[in-house]
């Protein structure tokens, strides 16, 4: 791993969890990397959970749940050592009803 790097992930989520790319990431990170094994790389996160709602009304009532489910990502590049990203980001977009390319557009500049 190289030193002092920022790794993108942008995943797809919904109420049923993570897409499939992102539950593998968890489970390789989990399963092939030591707890903060990667600690001394100065390495840090920039996340993106992106849900599709077909409307308002579902995008607010499964937000929370989507999120949540979102979290295992940040959650294993923790326990291996990296950092989130310390500038202020957006994490989560619904694609579905939120402007997604002023979203997109923050969670560039912060990086």
């Amino acid at each position: 791993w190289p030193k002092r790097g920022v790794a993108v992930v942008i995943a797809d989520c919904g109420p049923e969890g993570l897409c499939t790319a992102g539950r593998k990431i968890v489970r390789t990170m989990n399963l092939e990397l030591d707890s903060k094994s990667l600690l001394d790389k100065d390495l840090h996160l920039a996340f993106l959970a992106v849900a599709s709602s077909k409307c308002n009304t579902s995008a607010s009532s499964l937000r929370e749940q989507n999120e949540t489910g979102a979290k295992n990502i940040p959650k294993a590049f923790e326990r291996a050592g990296v950092d989130i990203l310390k500038q202020k980001h957006p994490q989560y977009v619904d694609a579905g009803v939120d402007q997604v390319e002023s979203v997109v557009q923050e969670f560039a500049a912060a990086i």
